[in-house]
């Protein structure tokens, strides 16, 4: 067969598997939904593409998606938390991201459990750590609210909690 006659086959195939692929992720997306009235639809699939590996993730590593997603906010929010305390002069602001600060501290150690448990098939114990981790998450704007100030950080501690609701989410369904 002339490789020239090989080359549509090929573009067939791959269309086939990224429709198969990406009807994998919209049904995700949509039982999660439909199924968790704080899981948008739209954030479920903007999140999840961003990262390539969902084009052929089964539910077990859009879980794994969700999750090292929400490492990487945890992680640069950590990081924009310590930059604020450095730079800032004012007490309240330094002791209440001081307390961020640990509490987010602990959320990469849990997150970072939570993929191991995924990874080796022990979705109970992912649960369970995740619930740890959503347990301390902090609401930033609540402490920052109580000390008179407006919190830095909102809009991340918002993301992190919304991925880690869609991780939790999608390692449910694997229960």
């Amino acid at each position: 067969m002339p490789s020239s006659s090989i080359f549509p086959i090929l573009l067939l195939l791959l269309a086939l598997l990224f429709s198969i692929t990406k009807a994998n992720l919209d049904e995700t997306c949509n039982a999660m939904a439909a199924s968790n009235f704080t899981i948008d639809y739209d954030f479920c699939v903007a999140s999840l593409q961003s990262d390539l590996k969902s084009l052929t993730a089964d539910a077990r590593g859009l879980a794994l998606i969700a999750a090292r997603l929400s490492l990487a906010t945890a992680t640069s929010t950590k990081t924009k938390i310590d930059g604020l305390i450095q730079g800032s002069l004012d007490p309240t602001v330094k002791a209440i991201l001081g307390l961020f600060s640990n509490s987010y501290s602990n959320m990469i150690l849990g997150l970072t459990g939570f993929i191991g448990s995924i990874k080796a098939e022990n979705n109970t114990d992912a649960v369970e750590k995740l619930d740890f981790v959503k347990d301390r998450s902090p609401d930033c704007e609540d402490s920052f609210l109580e000390g008179g100030k407006r919190s830095p950080v909102a809009k991340e501690d918002n993301d992190l909690a919304d991925l880690t609701t869609l991780a939790l989410a999608v390692t449910i369904s694997l229960v």
